[in-house]
């Protein structure tokens, strides 16, 4: 489970770097950037049951270094910008976007 509410120093710190951070009436939560579903340094959405979901800049589902969706559930889902693909294609696809040979 997510905590019900940010810190009132996290909360400014995103509000300074121009993020809007909406919370619904099921606590659920999601960070806008310039209208965009997207948060820089951790999931763009957290649901009150604590999954969790990535988006790009772009807001397409994304995320390199694990699972794009994580669902409270245990389930995972990988994407690369927007792409949904299996847990050994995305990693395939990682080393190829790094130039580093998969292992």
């Amino acid at each position: 489970m997510i905590s019900s509410e940010l810190s009132e120093q996290d909360r400014n710190w995103y509000i300074l770097k121009g993020y809007e951070i909406l919370t619904d009436a099921r606590g659920n939560r999601a960070w806008y950037l310039n209208s965009i579903c997207y948060r820089e340094d951790g999931p763009a959405v957290e649901w009150a049951d604590g999954g969790r979901a990535w988006r790009n800049e772009d807001g397409y589902l994304h995320r390199e270094d694990g699972p794009a969706v994580d669902w409270a559930s245990g389930t995972r889902e990988w994407w690369l910008n927007g792409k949904y693909m299996t847990e050994e294609q995305h990693r395939r696809a990682v080393s190829e976007m790094k130039n580093v040979p998969a292992t």
